[in-house]
């Protein structure tokens, strides 16, 4: 009968408590993301269902971490049975977080695919990108069953011909490799965001947002860290914060991928501080207009589910229809801007827009 612990030990039950909390606020965050998404009356696509499987994943590579194996007490103290329970665990979780931190940065890369994908550029950088991400994680499930032959060694050491090699060096590589392919994925939207016609202000905020994952890349430094503190000579004992870690990661880096879809939501709760209503926009020269238009016809203005944004300019006015197919005509919005007077500011090229937007539901209007 498998001999089971108690979570009596604050090394035994903390990493748990951790685990749990951010387990329940990434499904949280998820679950508001497609909340979001209907608000927005899209549909969710691949960078949602990506991060779906991530949750389903995480969650098994969470199970395959049980209280069977006595981990956070030393392998002295309990029985030889649960030893060899925490050392089968390793595998899995290992091969887990390949799996699930690969789903994750690949739902990233769509969703900036999302917002920036109308430059064949940035879509090739995407695929290249991508593919390392998943070489890299095809490395860590390799590692994983291959590291010790047979694989039975990586359990019991007095297997006949059983060979392995360094494992704390093995896992550092990659912790390392995942950090890297980590700041590729996050340098991915920057030089385009810095093309935007806005403000320094807005541009940093911006950058930000997509850089969420930065907190990732701190909690992956920190369980490289923990890895190498790793003695296969108690295993039990040291093994606990480096599973904490390896199961913490994923959890974070899913409620940073979410972050950024739930302006909807915390636009209506903090109406005043994420409302973009009552802007006012104004150019000095014709051709700075026409660059102003063409980006945020290609960036801000792109819908979520990459459905082109129509605009019309006349004197002093202009409208924009969002197309939506099959959804009827059936919200209006007026938005009157500040009216400002007309100021020469030296040249005649000079210009002040007033804008007054009609924003409507349904088929784009024709030119």
């Amino acid at each position: 009968m498998a001999v089971t612990y108690g979570l009596d030990t604050p090394l035994s039950r903390d990493p748990v408590i951790v685990g749990t909390v951010f387990g329940a606020l990434a499904t949280i965050t998820t679950g508001l993301r497609f909340y979001a998404l209907r608000l927005r009356r899209v549909k969710p696509g691949a960078p949602e269902y990506l991060i779906l499987a991530a949750l389903v994943v995480l969650r098994e590579a969470k199970r395959a971490v049980s209280i069977l194996g006595g981990a956070g007490r030393h392998a002295s103290d309990i029985d030889p049975a649960s030893v060899v329970v925490t050392l089968k665990t390793i595998l899995p979780l290992e091969a887990l977080y390949g799996i699930v931190m690969g789903l994750i940065k690949c739902s990233v890369m769509l969703f900036f695919t999302r917002i920036f994908g109308s430059k064949r550029p940035f879509r090739m950088c995407v695929c290249v990108v991508m593919v390392i991400v998943w070489l890299w994680a095809i490395s860590v499930i390799l590692e994983t069953f291959l590291l010790c032959r047979p694989l039975a060694y990586n359990w019991d050491i007095t297997t006949p011909n059983g060979i392995c090699g360094n494992r704390n060096a093995t896992y550092v590589v990659a912790g390392t490799l995942s950090l890297i392919t980590d700041l590729m994925v996050m340098a991915l939207p920057l030089p385009h965001i810095w093309k935007l016609q806005l403000s320094i202000p807005k541009k940093l905020a911006l950058s930000f947002v997509f850089c969420l994952g930065l907190l990732v890349s701190v909690i992956s430094i920190i369980r490289l860290f923990s890895l190498m503190a790793i003695s296969f000579t108690d295993i039990t004992h040291s093994v606990q914060m480096g599973v904490m870690w390896t199961v913490l990661e994923p959890e974070l880096a899913i409620i940073c991928a979410n972050m950024p879809l739930l302006k909807v939501l915390l636009s209506r709760m903090f109406h005043k501080v994420f409302s973009t209503a009552g802007k006012k926009y104004s150019v000095s020269s014709a051709q700075a207009f026409e660059q102003l238009q063409e980006q945020e016809a290609v960036y801000p203005m792109n819908r979520f589910d990459h459905q082109p944004v129509r605009t019309k300019i006349s004197a002093g006015s202009s409208r924009m229809a969002l197309k939506k197919p099959d959804v009827p005509i059936s919200i209006t919005n007026t938005i009157d801007e500040e009216q400002h007077e007309l100021t020469s500011h030296g040249s005649p090229n000079a210009i002040s827009v007033v804008h007054k937007v009609d924003i409507e539901y349904g088929q784009a209007l024709s030119r």
